[in-house]
């Protein structure tokens, strides 16, 4: 599978950004992050390795003691 580099101006990533992470967010809660991280690297590779880093911040974020 060759990987399409998907580029757009900053106000049009800023909100694919949020509707990917609200998107995220609901199979996240359903199927684990390991979904959510393939599906991005279909998308993109770079925003992949960004979604993994807001998610396990989220993660520790969400996590009580």
């Amino acid at each position: 599978m060759k990987l399409i580099p998907v580029t757009v101006r900053s106000g049009q990533a800023l909100s694919i950004i949020t509707i990917l992470l609200f998107v995220a967010t609901a199979i996240f809660a359903v199927k684990g992050w390991w979904l959510v991280v393939w599906i991005a690297a279909a998308l993109d590779a770079a925003a992949a390795v960004r979604l993994v880093r807001m998610l396990r911040q989220l993660e520790k974020e969400l996590e009580l003691p």
